[in-house]
């Protein structure tokens, strides 16, 4: 479970934009949103018009959650 893996995805925009908001949100586990950070500013390298979509999904609704247990910042 620990062993690191090579990992090849091929995703359009709005698939990227759907696993940011879920994946960037607090409810998920620290190694989860380590990675999409990590995968975020390497799309942003070559396509900062991202960088307002890219958000966990809060930010994205500015400020609504729709989690069914809202972290304490919402």
């Amino acid at each position: 479970q620990d062993t690191l893996v090579s990992h090849i995805m091929y995703v359009n925009a709005q698939e990227l934009a759907n696993m940011a908001h879920v994946r960037l949100c607090k409810q998920a586990s620290k190694e989860t949103r380590e990675v999409m950070e990590m995968i975020v500013s390497e799309v942003l390298k070559t396509n900062p018009e991202f960088k307002t979509v890219l958000v966990p999904k809060c930010k994205y609704r500015n400020g609504k959650c729709t989690e069914f247990f809202p972290c304490p910042k919402n």
